[in-house]
């Protein structure tokens, strides 16, 4: 909120409106509910979005479901200047990294690929070095972060495993992650219809605020505002 023009009642309306609603909210329609443009209600959504993704984070431990995706939306949406991506590992989309705790928080950050340079760092961060049992598909870089982990379990979507029980009664399935992109795009296609790589993460955030606290608005709203994040200042957004 600092040096903002916006007075203190407009903020509190924009952070309920975002975390009211079960996917997030345009920033057309966010702009007609303030009564502002929609160019502000742009700004001060990424200044919402920076917020929450700046609060106390523990590290994630027991069982953490991990998996990437390509984010974006679908090419019918993009702008007209816009480069049509293909389909599949050659497309342009950027790629999302996820990793859950299963039954608990969510972590995801914005990666240049799917290779161990890349996912392994994050998985040493949100997971105190390691001190988790992965599940995974059977990518190759999980299988070698896996055996770095405490453990590691994998499903072969290849051959059309999804789920299986091991002899130590454990579930292996990475279907909580999978549920988190699928609830991610579905906000992207039905609310913002496409999102570029430049603030997918803050995108991201925002859907991972919701997952972490499934508690009522006012709570949401109250840990939104614990977030230290400094000033995201209108030239950081567009340059």
């Amino acid at each position: 909120m600092e040096d903002s023009r916006l007075p203190l009642r407009t903020w509190y309306l924009a952070m309920y409106l975002i975390l009211a609603s079960s996917k997030g909210i345009s920033s057309v329609k966010l702009g007609e509910q303030l009564g502002i443009t929609q160019k502000s209600a742009w700004f001060l959504g990424h200044r919402i979005r920076a917020l929450l993704d700046s609060g106390e984070k523990l590290p994630l431990s027991g069982i953490v479901e991990a998996d990437e995706s390509y984010i974006g939306g679908k090419a019918r949406n993009l702008r007209n200047n816009a480069p049509r991506p293909s389909r599949g590992r050659g497309t342009q989309k950027p790629m999302l990294f996820a990793a859950i705790e299963r039954d608990g928080q969510a972590r995801t950050a914005r990666i240049a690929s799917a290779k161990i340079d890349d996912i392994a760092p994050l998985l040493w961060q949100w997971t105190d070095g390691g001190r988790a049992a992965l599940c995974s598909d059977e990518l190759a870089t999980y299988r070698w972060i896996g055996r770095r982990m405490d453990g590691h379990l994998a499903v072969n979507h290849a051959r059309r495993e999804f789920a299986r029980t091991t002899r130590s009664g454990v579930r292996a399935h990475v279907n909580t992650v999978e549920s988190f992109f699928g609830l991610f795009k579905r906000a992207i296609v039905g609310v913002w219809h496409w999102i570029s790589g430049k603030h997918l993460h803050r995108y991201a955030a925002e859907n991972g605020f919701r997952w972490n606290h499934r508690e009522d608005v006012a709570d949401r709203i109250a840990r939104c505002l614990i977030g230290q994040h400094g000033r995201l200042s209108w030239k950081e957004l567009v340059r």
